[in-house]
């Protein structure tokens, strides 16, 4: 039946050392920052890389009020290399953070999909 939810909006945020990450090296860690507003709940930062038909992805989730996340080396040392066109990373507000309740559904939450991303190399 019907139902009614509400979400209150918040604030934004910005992947702040988004242009001096030029590509990733697989042998050492990957420090990502941020700041904004309403930095109240987690981030979720990830990427992927493809090559020869392999592809991988990796996702890490911090509270967003830490505004730093370093990647640890075994897990960038697990994807594989990949040009350019082929690598991206993406920083995002974590979708599961705004949930809902109504009649008839287990689990409801608002989704915000927007995110900061960028291709690269991944060395």
């Amino acid at each position: 039946g019907p139902f009614t939810a509400s979400m209150t909006g918040g604030g934004t945020f910005q992947w702040t050392n988004k242009t001096v990450i030029t590509s990733v090296n697989r042998n050492q860690p990957l420090t990502i920052t941020w700041s904004g507003q309403n930095l109240s709940d987690y981030v979720v930062f990830g990427g992927g890389s493809s090559v020869s038909g392999l592809q991988s992805a990796f996702v890490c989730v911090e509270d967003a009020r830490k505004q730093t996340l370093t990647v640890p080396t075994y897990v960038l040392g697990s994807m594989p290399a990949a040009a350019a066109d082929r690598g991206y990373l993406f920083l995002a507000k974590h979708p599961l953070q705004n949930p809902f309740n109504a009649p008839g559904i287990d689990f409801g939450y608002f989704v915000d999909f927007s995110s900061d991303s960028k291709e690269l190399a991944f060395q």
